[in-house]
């Protein structure tokens, strides 16, 4: 569903100075909606739990605003300054650094391969959802991914 702003192109240049302000401010919206989610994770204690938690980052995520979601990565994608200002890995740092920690409290043989591992599936599952007509299809493969990670 498209919506349009009901103010005029001035008015948003006035208040943003020019595109790239107004891009700048969606990405940084991106980040404030995002934290809490992250929270969640840097707050939990179980190990397991991070990582069942971490898994359906993607999709809690996207559920919440779609659109606004696929903005962002169009954002990113499009253009190599915002890539590199708003890197996934910066404001992830805490959840890899987290997930790290849960995968050696689990003793899994290599911890820090394994979250390379996990963001590296979780990328891709994250640009597929942003694709997908019903995210209720992605379920399947969340829970089969959590699947691997249960005890």
């Amino acid at each position: 569903m498209q919506k349009k702003a009901v103010v005029s192109e001035g008015l948003i240049f006035r208040h943003f100075t020019n595109k790239e302000g107004l891009l700048t401010e969606i990405m940084n919206e991106g980040i404030g909606k995002i934290q809490p989610f992250l929270d969640t994770i840097i707050n939990e204690n179980d190990p397991e739990i991070v990582i069942l938690k971490v898994i359906e980052l993607p999709y809690k995520i996207i559920l919440s605003e779609k659109e606004f979601w696929k903005l962002q990565i169009n954002i990113k994608s499009q253009n190599s300054k915002f890539k590199k200002d708003f890197d996934t890995n910066k404001y992830l740092i805490p959840i890899y650094l987290k997930l790290n920690q849960a995968f050696a409290d689990l003793k899994f043989q290599n911890p820090e391969l394994e979250t390379q591992y996990l963001f590296t599936v979780l990328n891709g599952l994250t640009l597929s959802l942003i694709e997908l007509e019903n995210l209720n299809d992605a379920t399947v493969i969340i829970n089969y991914i959590q699947s691997k990670y249960k005890k």
